[in-house]
């Protein structure tokens, strides 16, 4: 779920992966929506840079309201590795080394 404006009441579920993630992700963001009495918005902007598996949910019988405004922010890992790369890139953005 994002805070911005124009998602409230929503869940907002960013699908990616083939058929089984995409079914995963939908039944969790469901089960949420449920539980929460908001609507469920699928995301399938993550499906132009990954050209590994489709979306393939409009195959199956399943509700289907597709989030079309504005892109919602990329998840931030809390890695180890993930927060090293993160503070290299912004030291080099800083410094301009």
């Amino acid at each position: 779920m994002n805070g911005k404006s124009g998602t409230a009441g929503k869940v907002i579920v960013r699908l990616l992966g083939g058929l089984g993630n995409q079914m995963f992700q939908y039944a969790a963001g469901l089960g949420l929506a449920v539980r929460q009495g908001k609507a469920l918005q699928l995301d399938l902007s993550a499906f132009d840079a990954y050209k590994t598996w489709p979306y393939q949910l409009d195959k199956l019988n399943v509700q289907q309201d597709i989030y079309t405004s504005t892109p919602l922010a990329v998840p931030v890992s809390l890695s180890l590795t993930a927060r090293i790369v993160r503070k290299l890139k912004n030291d080099h953005i800083v410094t301009g080394k």
